[in-house]
């Protein structure tokens, strides 16, 4: 039974809509990344969006395949043509493919291998992209771990961002990582910090040696970062000791 959309509903997508034929290219990619967000919901969108899947620009067909999976929820059918534009580097901007996959979430998981891949490469925009997207994936993330760990040292503040995140939603299992994760407490970013405190936490008694510069950190600047050190020391101290 489909679902009565209320006149704001239908108004929002008729905008969305609308914008799929903006003048400027990058206002119909948005829109495509909203429709897929709204999903089945957003049916009436399907004649124009499959028209787009036939763009010569390559980021229209690519976001115009984002909305159409997620309106009729094919994703096994399109999956692998956003793995296989990883590597269309000529056509897309770079990061570009990895983003469309990170709107998948956890499916995106089929595409671990080639997204571990986009860590290593050259470009800081396909790093981090590909660290958001495997971010997604979460529990199935955890043979990036390694070379999620590797971008704690990355001289991009973003890539570092985006892999300390990463790390925080996948869980690590291991202790191999936590010489990293306690690199990336003496990161200048903030939140590099915060998420590398809230991941030594989740990580409980594996992550016992990060107990002295957890402790150290009790008198950081941001009340915050101290505030998320203590309830990770509770974790990592209570599991141990019990």
């Amino acid at each position: 039974m489909m679902k009565v959309l209320s006149k704001d509903e239908k108004n929002r997508i008729q905008t969305l809509i609308n914008a799929l034929s903006d003048q400027h290219v990058s206002v119909g990619w948005n829109a495509c990344r909203d429709l897929a967000n709204i999903g089945p919901d957003a049916v009436d969108a399907l004649t124009i969006l499959t028209q787009m899947l036939e763009s010569k620009d390559a980021h229209t067909a690519l976001w115009a395949r984002v909305a159409v999976s997620h309106i009729t929820e094919e994703f096994d059918k399109y999956i692998q043509y956003f793995i296989t534009a990883l590597d269309d580097k000529k056509r897309l901007f770079p990061g570009m493919a990895s983003a469309a996959l990170a709107c998948f979430g956890e499916m995106s998981h089929t595409a671990l291998p080639e997204l571990i891949k986009e860590l290593s490469d050259p470009h800081p925009d396909n790093r981090w992209s590909a660290a958001h997207a495997i971010a997604g994936t979460r529990g199935y993330g955890l043979t990036a771990v390694p070379a999620l760990g590797k971008l704690l040292y990355d001289p991009d503040e973003k890539v570092r961002w985006y892999a300390a995140h990463a790390l925080s939603e996948v869980y690590p299992e291991t202790a191999d990582i936590v010489p990293e994760l306690i690199h990336g407490l003496d990161d200048i970013d903030d939140d590099v910090r915060a998420y590398c405190v809230i991941t030594l936490g989740r990580m409980e008694s594996i992550a016992m040696d990060s107990v002295p510069k957890l402790q150290s950190m009790l008198d950081d600047s941001n009340p915050k970062i101290t505030e998320q050190v203590q309830l990770s020391l509770s974790s990592i101290l209570q599991v141990h000791t019990e």
